[in-house]
């Protein structure tokens, strides 16, 4: 799905997919190699998986994180801190490689422990933590509608329409009443790729709609508040080095594949444009 109508494609427009194809595949290569020392939750062995390199080694990286109960947290986390980081990459890994020899069957044993057998859900609970728990807690609900989600004493089949009421009636709120992280150069990127997993891998049609829908509203209320990629305006949520130097920010990089511009200069995790939005 393109945030353009195919019907009603012109000349300007089929030019501006191709831009768009052309950003998104600079992105994602930009996410290869890796720093072998960066917590980033196994997003850049997801991309390694979708661009067919290094299987082993990605395999190894995304086996890591699903031991995240397992072994020593990373330096400066808890196990009940970030564990929702985790959780919403090794959903994305679930639902992007299904049944394929693309995840090896010892990441795929230690997923399915990290998910029926822990409670990810992060004691943090802000907004967009609360928003990556329900969506991973959703999917991965949908994936295993039998499975024994241990936490919490329920089968997948019990969960799923659980959070799917909260997930509808969190993005509706949201969309009458505006985000408290409002236009965060850093939060907008895990809510971006939580509404990218519902757009790409809900079974439930309304949810859909309504991950596209915020999604649309996000991308109009960015470009109205941005200049040459620099996002303006009030932030709900911001850290000093990303308002120093946009360029830092992950928001840059959303504003990069949807509206073009200069390619930004720092790396980040660019798993959201392998989506089909």
């Amino acid at each position: 799905m393109t945030i353009v109508d195919a019907r009603t494609l012109d000349s300007a427009n089929a030019e501006w997919l191709d831009g768009f194809e052309v950003r998104r595949l600079q992105l994602l290569h930009r996410d290869w190699p890796w720093d072998p020392k960066e917590v980033d939750f196994g997003a850049n062995a997801i991309t390694a998986l979708a661009l067919g390199r290094e299987r082993e080694a990605a395999n190894a990286i995304l086996s890591r994180f699903a031991d995240w109960f397992v072994l020593p947290p990373p330096a400066g986390m808890t196990h009940t801190g970030e564990c929702d980081f985790a959780a919403l990459k090794l959903c994305r890994a679930a639902h992007q490689f299904p049944g394929t020899s693309a995840l090896n069957a010892t990441a795929r044993e230690k997923l399915r422990g990290f998910f029926l057998g822990n409670d990810f859900a992060s004691i943090y609970q802000s907004e967009n933590h609360a928003l990556i728990f329900h969506v991973s807690r959703f999917l991965m609900a949908q994936l295993w509608p039998d499975g024994l989600f241990s936490a919490w004493g329920k089968t997948g089949g019990g969960l799923l329409e659980e959070d799917a009421e909260w997930l509808k009636l969190f993005l509706r709120y949201r969309a009458a009443r505006g985000w408290a992280e409002f236009d965060s150069l850093c939060y907008l990127a895990p809510v971006w790729e939580c509404l990218t997993c519902l757009f790409d891998f809900s079974e439930d049609a309304e949810l859909v709609s309504l991950a596209e829908k915020m999604m649309n509203l996000l991308l109009a209320e960015m470009a109205s508040e941005s200049l040459d990629g620099r996002y303006g305006g009030a932030h709900g949520r911001i850290y000093p080095r990303h308002a120093l130097n946009q360029d830092t920010s992950p928001a840059r990089h959303l504003y990069y594949l949807y509206f073009g511009g200069a390619l930004p200069a720092q790396e980040h995790d660019n798993n959201f444009a392998a989506s089909t939005f």
